[in-house]
């Protein structure tokens, strides 16, 4: 730098200025006023602004301010001529921007008026206070927030000082201090006291507090605060003063409240639970078990809370329980599994869901459900079987049936011809023939019917049925066996006995019950049927035969299917399922069936039937007529009285089934048949000639009889034309659905053909 030296105003050079100005650690530098350049600069202002000396003492006017200002200078000169202060933002040479104050002196300097100028770099400073700015401002945002505020004690004068925040809790004006007593006048009854003397032995004796406690606002609000309070002692141990802080907790409290409650209620629900619940914690150690846990596990809780679940349990240690536990753990996912656990004898259904507190077990004890999972597929299985038989039974009683039809029909014919030219030889061969047939029909209608009850699938028409009515039926029915067995038949069922039932088969349940009564009579017995009296309500039904009786060895096989107690190689027909039958119908019913039997005496059968009243009979009185088989032959009335045959139309694939029709529709002189052998040819001849009576067989190769009946109806003309449904398919369920698809009847194969007579003369009848 510059070699001459500045001089004050009297012209004296300084001292040491040399040194002064060369190491000061402060940027030094000095302006010439007139000119505004640099005349000299030290050391550390070279190093404080990063330039060398040439460059510093070349620069243009105002080069080191942020922004440059070409009229300023470096430095100002003192504007009274010898001293001046300011603040100014420079810019270093790397462009990093710094706060500096300026200190500028009048100097003499070579002998020019010059500015000695003294630069002191603010910025750190500046940004102390700013930051000290922000945190005083977050400081007041957090007393706020957090509802914190502090206040003092003076020991000396008990003068009290708060700040804004706790006037704030208090909601007093700000500004404004109360004294000590009316201060604590803001607390509860109940806690001012306590309050006071905390503040009294802090003051006195330096006793520290933290108390909780509870005031009214001066505007009536309650609030939860915790007050803290601290001596303050001077250099000699003397107590000044007391400071502390005052907190408003109200919404803590609150929270902690809510929290207790919730807390409560999750015991509750917990305790409650249906499942069983434990928790665990890291170290595997039991902290919370619930009610229905001490059940499952047969452990109380106290013994073991704080316990490690491996100890307790060491059984399943190595178990699927520990291997799905760890895993849930370690892999910080839930778990699900079923196992067995043998020491408690239960299967168990856990959930396990790991936190960083530990594992949480829902369980149940599944055992009744396994084992009701076990019972289904025991049931579906059996169902399975169930359904395999009813399909095989009804296809047994269809393949039956198909050839007994042929049988029987043509046996009918045989012996509706045979009664026409008197020949009681071929009557007679026929008639067992028929009498054969009808037994194994019998046989076929009650398989069915006991798959029927056994399936549950049975469906009763339930009301009220005359009792006397169907005893006397029965009676005048089975009289002829009992003539052809020499059995006394004695009826004594009253009239206007009316009981809760089905009339088909309640008739069914009396006519095996009596039958039996006289097929296993000795010569000359007796078959009684009579009423008892028994509790309110009900009536029981007696039939008493003079029989042999049976033992007790064989009333206990009774009622086994196909058991026919020693009888099978007699000349006794039966099919050993006739009482299994008529027991099931009876209680289907709401009745019971209990059989009492002597040997070499005789047996009772007890039929007990709801009671629906007793009134007078409603048909005469005296022995009730036998139905009378319809004859083969009827005559048709005359369609409209000019001669018009009937029009049958019968679609069956089956020729045999077809020839027998054809033959027995010679007999019915009235009706003109017209046979088709498939479901097509049918819908064309109906097109061309329109039938006045369908007959169509169930199962044909192209369409089922339904569906044939459904596209016969679209033929104009024969859209309200009865219709009869042909099927080696007898079950209740096979008709119930023809009837609702629209057929007037239905005709099971093997086919009465003296029903199927009477059937088409109705038709005629209802024509005219």
């Amino acid at each position: 730098m510059s070699q001459e030296h500045p001089q004050d105003r009297g012209g004296q050079d300084p001292s040491g200025w040399r040194t002064l100005f060369e190491r000061n650690p402060l940027p030094m530098w000095v302006v010439c006023i007139e000119t505004q350049r640099v005349l000299a600069v030290n050391r550390a202002a070279l190093q404080h602004y990063g330039y060398s000396e040439a460059e510093f003492l070349a620069m243009s006017l105002g080069e080191l301010h942020a922004p440059p200002d070409p009229s300023a200078g470096p430095g100002l000169p003192a504007s009274d001529g010898r001293h001046h202060r300011t603040s100014l933002r420079h810019r270093r040479r790397d462009g990093t921007l710094i706060d500096v104050e300026l200190i500028s002196e009048a100097v003499r300097f070579a002998g020019r008026e010059a500015s000695l100028v003294v630069a002191s770099d603010l910025t750190e400073q500046h940004r102390t206070e700013d930051r000290l700015r922000q945190n005083e401002a977050l400081l007041r945002i957090a007393g706020s927030v957090a509802h914190l505020g502090a206040w003092s004690l003076d020991a000396a004068t008990s003068r009290l000082r708060w700040s804004e925040e706790v006037a704030a809790i208090y909601e007093t004006p700000p500004g404004w201090t109360p004294d000590l007593q009316t201060a604590l006048g803001y607390y509860v009854e109940r806690d001012r006291a306590r309050l006071q003397q905390a503040v009294m032995q802090c003051l006195h004796r330096g006793t520290p507090y933290d108390l909780e406690t509870e005031l009214i606002t001066a505007q009536g609000k309650r609030r939860h605060v915790r007050v803290i309070g601290l001596a303050q002692r001077d250099a000699g141990g003397t107590i000044v003063q007391v400071s502390g802080a005052i907190q408003d907790i109200t919404d803590r409290k609150q929270a902690e409240g809510e929290l207790r409650e919730l807390a409560d209620r999750l015991v509750t629900t917990l305790e409650s639970f249906t499942d069983a619940f434990f928790t665990l914690d890291r170290d595997w150690r039991f902290t919370y078990i619930n009610r229905r846990a001490e059940e499952v596990l047969e452990r109380p809780r106290q013994a073991l809370l704080g316990r490690n679940v491996w100890d307790e349990f060491p059984t399943a240690v190595g178990s699927v329980f520990q291997r799905e536990y760890e895993r849930a753990m370690a892999q910080h996912q839930a778990v699900n599994f079923k196992e067995y656990y043998a020491p408690l004898g239960r299967w168990l259904e856990v959930h396990a869901y790991p936190s960083e507190l530990g594992l949480a077990v829902y369980f149940r004890d599944v055992s009744a459900l396994h084992e009701a999972e076990r019972t289904r597929h025991v049931a579906e299985a059996a169902e399975r079987a169930s359904r395999s038989k009813t399909r095989f039974l009804a296809r047994l009683s269809h393949e039956m049936r198909t050839p007994l039809n042929a049988v029987l029909g043509f046996a009918q014919l045989l012996a509706h011809q045979a009664a026409k030219r008197r020949d009681t030889e071929q009557a007679e061969q026929l008639h067992h023939i028929l009498h054969a047939g009808r037994h194994m029909v019998a046989l076929v209608n009650d398989v069915l019917d006991l798959q029927q009850v056994e399936e549950g699938a049975l469906k009763l028409q339930l009301g009220p049925v005359e009792l006397g009515h169907v005893a006397a039926e029965t009676a005048e029915l089975l009289r002829p066996l009992a003539e052809q067995n020499n059995v006394h038949l004695q009826q004594h069922v009253p009239a206007g006995v009316m009981v809760q039932a089905d009339e088909q088969r309640l008739r069914q349940v009396l006519l095996n019950l009596v039958s039996n009564a006289i097929k296993y009579n000795r010569h000359g017995g007796s078959v009684r049927l009579s009423t008892e009296e028994t509790q309110e309500g009900a009536i029981r039904l007696v039939v008493a035969d003079t029989g042999h009786g049976m033992t007790e060895a064989q009333m206990a096989a009774l009622f086994q299917p196909f058991e026919r107690l020693g009888h099978e190689s007699s000349a006794i027909e039966g099919t050993g399922l006739g009482l299994i039958i008529a027991r099931r119908f009876l209680e289907e019913m709401g009745g019971t069936l209990r059989l009492s039997s002597v040997p070499e005496q005789g047996t009772q059968a007890c039929v007990e039937l709801p009671l629906v009243m007793a009134v007078l009979l409603r048909r005469p009185a005296g022995p009730a007529e036998p139905p009378v088989p319809p004859p083969l032959s009827v005559p048709v009335p005359d369609a409209a009285g000019g001669g018009a045959r009937l029009r049958l139309l019968y679609v069956e694939d089956n020729p045999v089934n077809a020839l027998l029709f054809e033959e027995a529709m010679r007999l019915q002189t009235e009706v003109e048949l017209r046979v088709a052998d498939s479901a097509e040819q049918g819908i064309q001849l109906a097109r061309v000639w329109p039938p006045d009576v369908l007959a169509l067989d169930a199962n044909l190769p192209d369409l089922n009889g339904f569906e044939l009946l459904a596209q016969l109806r679209q033929v104009p003309g024969l859209e309200h034309v009865p219709a009869f449904m042909c099927s080696a398919d007898a079950l209740p369920d096979d008709i119930r659905r023809a009837r609702e698809a629209g057929f007037t009847g239905y005709w099971t194969k093997p086919i009465d053909l003296g029903e199927v007579a009477a059937d088409l003369r109705r038709v005629a009848a209802a024509r005219n």
